[in-house]
Formats: C-alpha cells, structure tokens, sequence
C-alpha cells in the first residue's frame, strides 16, 4: 500500500499527529514559507498526510516532513538522508565522493544498528553530509518513496 508509513495503524508512527494537514499545522512546526505557498497553492481546503507527501515535490521538504510531522523514526529519517545525499553525489566534486560516501555509510550504520559507535561516526558523517546535499527533487523524492515501500524501512519503524 502506498505510504503505508504513515496511514493509521502503522507501527512507524512516532506518536500521535492530526490525519488532516492544514495551513496552521505547517505554521505550527514551522514549515519554511516556500513550502507553505505551495501548500496553499496545492491543498486549498487542506488535505491528509498521505496525499500531501505524495504530492511533495521536493526531496529536502519530504525527508523533513517526516520528521516533523511525526511520521518516521530517527532511523527511517537518516535512511531517507542517505537516499537523498547519494543519488546528489553525482554532482559532488570527484575528490569529494570517497569521503562523502564513508559518511553515508555510518549514517546508515546507525539507521540498521542505533548504538554509540555508529552514532559517533553519524555525527562526523554529518558535516561531509551536508556539502553533498544538492537538489534534484524530482529524482530523490522517487528514490526515498522507493525506501519507504522496503521491509528494510518499515521495520526501522518499529521499535523493539
């Protein structure tokens, strides 16, 4: 089912967040202005949490959404990072790619495997991270829809 993440009785549900999304809801978690209009633009009358992610076209607000809205874990948030930063090393500098690849590779330790060493190397990875962080929405928003429909992240949703 598509988006099964975040329809009720998902098990990946951090905790409890209205279905419906509005204007306020996004005033109320502090959604950038840009993604405010096109929310306006595109949900008049409002909509529900499903709809509205599958409509979202930009990678960085999608991955942000699930955080803020409540609809993913830390796990499933760092899983969808990684997503996004590695289909975006294509337009990192070539000196650039064997480090931020080795960050992307202890984000996703941390994502399968939560514990103080992953974590550690997570925070360093974060940094190199971030300058691999380049948009091509359209393309990483498929490519972190394609995670959500894996077992792999579905069961980082559920806690043990």
């Amino acid at each position: 089912m598509l988006l099964s993440f975040c329809l009720p009785g998902s098990q990946s549900v951090r905790s409890s967040f209205p279905k419906n999304l509005g204007i306020k809801t996004l005033e109320d978690v502090k959604a950038c202005d840009e993604a405010r209009e096109w929310f306006v633009k595109t949900f008049p009358k409002g909509t529900t949490k499903a709809k509205a992610l599958v409509a979202c076209p930009q990678g960085d607000w999608l991955i942000w959404a699930l955080w803020n809205f409540k609809l993913a874990t830390i796990e499933q948030v760092i899983m969808a990072g990684c997503c996004a930063g590695r289909r975006s090393l294509r337009f990192a500098r070539e000196q650039d790619k064997a480090v931020l690849v080795a960050a992307f590779d202890a984000a996703d330790a941390v994502a399968d495997d939560n514990n103080a060493q992953t974590r550690a190397a997570a925070e360093a990875a974060g940094a190199a991270g971030v300058d691999a962080w380049v948009a091509e929405h359209q393309a990483c928003v498929n490519d972190i829809r394609k995670l959500m429909m894996t077992e792999r992240y579905k069961k980082a949703g559920v806690k043990k």
